[in-house]
């Protein structure tokens, strides 16, 4: 790929441009050239441009987002079975906790964490979430925490924020989601809990 095929640009304070690579490897800087874009993402022309050093691992949140690994329930299981430091943490909503269960951990002598992603009914982001799972941790240090939800769309959310949060401290834990989630996917009828997920795995659950 040459220097200058570069398909996006972001404007930053003094007129210097980052440009991003589809394969996302290296660095672009273009000086003095763009329009004013207000911290938008806008396809620009470069006139000059320089390769400058790797990303290594550094994002700009619009570029590319912190990888997240996944297991299925029966793998999050089995890791929270072998590793006693590793946490589960429930990211649904009370209402759902409530009335369609949380996984049961008492069978490993454990207990699920539960910290809301987004709060029923406006569905609005919990701003403290990171602060609410560092409470809930007690400052018990955690290997890995698993992170899960009704079929692993915000968990994934959540894992990511907190990986990123969390990277910067010694030996931060392994932020994994737990795909399929709780209740899995809709089966042929539109059902949850029936084709995939923690319940149909027939792994311990409760409700209250």
């Amino acid at each position: 790929m040459g220097l200058g095929m570069v398909t996006y640009a972001l404007r930053f304070p003094g007129d210097r441009l980052l440009w991003a690579l589809p394969n996302l490897k290296y660095q672009h800087r273009m000086e003095g050239a763009g329009q004013a874009c207000d911290g938008k993402i806008l396809p620009c022309q470069p006139k000059q441009t320089h390769l400058a050093e790797p990303l290594w691992g550094i994002c700009l949140g619009m570029f590319m987002q912190k990888d997240i690994g996944e297991v299925g329930p029966q793998q999050a299981w089995k890791i929270l079975s072998n590793d006693p430091t590793a946490r589960l943490v429930d990211v649904r909503t009370r209402a759902e906790w409530s009335f369609v269960g949380v996984p049961d951990l008492a069978p490993l002598s454990g207990q699920t964490l539960l910290v809301e992603w987004k709060s029923f009914p406006q569905m609005q982001r919990n701003e403290n979430f990171v602060s609410e799972l560092l409470t809930g941790l007690d400052d018990a240090p955690a290997s890995k925490l698993l992170f899960i939800c009704r079929s692993g769309a915000r968990s994934l959310e959540a894992a990511r924020l907190v990986a990123s949060a969390l990277g910067g401290q010694d030996n931060p834990p392994e932020c994994i989601n737990v795909a399929e989630g709780f209740e899995g996917d809709l089966d042929p009828a539109a059902h949850r809990g029936q084709s995939n997920g923690w319940k149909a795995a027939g792994l311990p659950w409760r409700q209250s």
